[in-house]
């Protein structure tokens, strides 16, 4: 079985810090694996982005420098993704 994938778009470093301890936490109290990947932009994440192979989720700040995370939602859900989006 394939590790979830998730995907954090985050600017500020201490809220990507504060996402990171509680998904850390949450993987030593569960038995899912899974990895994680962060960008702190939405067009970093659109320079890498894999429409064979989504992430399983993504969290995303709404407000980011340059395209902000309704934006990149609103691209997902152009190029087919249909799993969660969290603000």
């Amino acid at each position: 079985m394939k590790p979830f994938r998730i995907v954090v778009i985050e600017d500020q470093s201490a809220e990507l810090e504060k996402l990171s301890s509680a998904l850390l936490l949450w993987k030593q109290q569960s038995t899912i694996a899974y990895s994680m990947e962060a960008f702190s932009s939405g067009e970093l994440y659109l320079e890498q982005e894999n429409t064979e192979d989504f992430p399983d989720l993504f969290f995303l700040d709404i407000q980011l420098p340059g395209m902000d995370g309704l934006a990149v939602a609103r691209h997902l859900r152009e190029v087919g993704y249909r799993g969660y989006i969290v603000f």
